[in-house]
């Protein structure tokens, strides 16, 4: 039982982890993007798209 609770946990920080760091390199990816091509939209666009994929 015990383990059973630590291994949920281990599991919902492995998660958290791994949505921060695509989090973070999605953003960085798109703040080069936009500083390349200096057009907001892809930037906005690609927002969009990335909520939705995130939740399937």
């Amino acid at each position: 039982m015990q383990s059973e609770k630590f291994w949920c946990v281990v599991l919902q920080i492995q998660e958290a982890i791994h949505f921060l760091f695509f989090l973070v390199l999605y953003i960085f990816a798109f703040l080069l993007i936009s500083k390349f091509k200096k057009r907001k939209e892809y930037y906005f666009a690609g927002w969009c798209s990335f909520w939705p994929f995130r939740l399937l």
